[in-house]
């Protein structure tokens, strides 16, 4: 039976285009994180899997979202690239985040293929 990995998306601040997280696997600190702030996420307890974007044609995480669909977890470096959508960085800038395919990666390589990631988005 394989145990369910847990990612905490918890935002710490914003200003008028982006809103910016901290993520955390299993209560540890893995990178930072940026939506657009004109089309945000809604906050709460979703499931996601590991899924190969069509439209990206790489792994992302799929997110469970009510309401939402096809809500990812993908690389991105501005803002305007994101629709509802979460990007990894590993540094945060006014537009958004540096470095976001590689700490995607990592993340990913952090969770079991075979495991369901549950996310709290707070």
């Amino acid at each position: 039976m394989n145990s369910i990995s847990k990612i905490r998306i918890q935002q710490f601040g914003k200003n008028e285009n982006v809103i910016f997280s901290n993520i955390y696997l299993n209560d540890v600190f893995i990178c930072f994180c940026f939506e657009n702030a004109h089309y945000p996420i809604p906050k709460g307890i979703v499931i996601a899997i590991k899924y190969l974007s069509p439209h990206l044609r790489r792994t992302v995480l799929l997110l469970s979202v009510p309401n939402h669909s096809y809500v990812e977890m993908h690389p991105a470096n501005i803002y305007s690239q994101l629709r509802g959508c979460f990007a990894t960085c590993e540094s945060i800038t006014n537009l958004g985040g540096i470095r976001s395919a590689i700490w995607l990666d990592k993340l990913l390589s952090l969770i079991p293929n075979s495991n369901e990631i549950e996310i709290e988005i707070c």
